[in-house]
């Protein structure tokens, strides 16, 4: 029993550390998460982009949700918007030009609810960047002068996104490859925003 009995203290001296680390107790309030100490963030370019460009892959993804509804609606996007070529300088505009198509057609349909959007893969290109080099902008085709027009509406920080997707038919086993839809999405009060759309 005297050998046993130092196996036991050690035993429990483990136990005890163990749910009372080094320099806390019981009785210690709760941390709270703190941010890093931002006089040391000394590249201030980036700073200004914070926190990066993922959310506009949500802009992107939310765009398609709204022009899939029965209804397509344009209510995230930035304004002026140019959308297929057509141009509108605010969202009640977009209402108008979509009442008008029930005096075209009573029953008026949106072709894209025929199919599932697929997206095969999402490029992005700073705006500042597409702007100065030739070579971006020759990636969006004939489109160019179109980017140019509405990028003088949207000076700011801006992201060119080239998507690549496919339609499947929900009629038949087809699958129709599309040509890239580009993007500028705009960074209007905090969001991104889809201000410019070619497919």
């Amino acid at each position: 029993m005297k050998i046993a009995l130092p196996t036991l203290g050690l035993v429990l001296s483990v136990g005890l550390f163990s749910f009372f680390p080094v320099g806390a107790s019981s009785t210690d309030p709760p941390t709270t998460w703190v941010n890093p100490d931002e006089s040391k963030f000394t590249n201030r370019e980036r700073v200004v982009d914070r926190p990066g460009n993922y959310s506009a892959l949500a802009a992107i993804s939310s765009f398609y949700s709204d022009i899939h509804l029965t209804r397509p609606v344009f209510k995230n996007c930035g304004f002026p918007l140019q959308y297929r070529s057509r141009w509108f300088t605010k969202l009640s505009e977009t209402e108008s030009w979509l009442d008008k198509q029930l005096t075209i057609d009573k029953a008026p349909t949106n072709a894209l609810r025929k199919y599932n959007i697929t997206i095969r893969s999402v490029v992005f290109f700073d705006a500042a960047n597409v702007d100065k080099d030739a070579s971006l902008l020759d990636k969006l085709g004939q489109e160019k002068a179109n980017y140019q027009k509405i990028r003088k509406e949207h000076k700011g920080r801006g992201i060119v996104a080239i998507v690549a997707n496919d339609l499947e038919s929900l009629q038949s086993d087809k699958k129709d490859t599309l040509d890239d839809s580009n993007f500028l999405l705009s960074y209007i009060d905090g969001f991104w925003r889809v201000t410019w759309y070619e497919d």
